[in-house]
């Protein structure tokens, strides 16, 4: 969806002949990209909180259990967060990704702010 909205928008100058509506629906796209982007950083939160819920949930009933499975797994994940420094958790970096590919779109609103479309003077 987000090259999809790049990919239009990059052809949007030779669309339009008016500059001032090709200006406004580059930021209506780079508006959606944004709001697409939040959209999806408010959903990875939402997903890790859950995620987190559930794993307390599955510590507690492993109290009863023979052997601590889940306890062990992440024990020997810790481990090799220490090990490797480079080591970053998949829902750290899956937050981080929505934030960069804002980015492009905060880009799109500026040049369409200062009316710089590609190909036109």
């Amino acid at each position: 969806l987000i090259t999809l909205m790049i990919t239009i928008s990059s052809f949007i100058g030779e669309i339009f002949t008016s500059q001032q509506n090709a200006s406004l629906l580059i930021s209506l796209i780079g508006f959606l990209g944004i709001v697409i982007c939040v959209l999806w950083a408010l959903q990875v939160r939402t997903y890790r909180r859950l995620n987190t819920s559930k794993y307390k949930v599955i510590q507690t009933m492993e109290e009863r259990l023979p052997y601590p499975a889940f306890q062990e797994e992440w024990k020997n994940l810790q481990q090799v967060g220490k090990d490797d420094k480079r080591y970053i958790t998949f829902t750290k970096l899956e937050s981080i990704v929505p934030y960069l590919l804002i980015l492009p779109f905060i880009g799109l609103i500026i040049l369409a702010f200062f009316n710089g479309l590609p190909g036109t003077n």
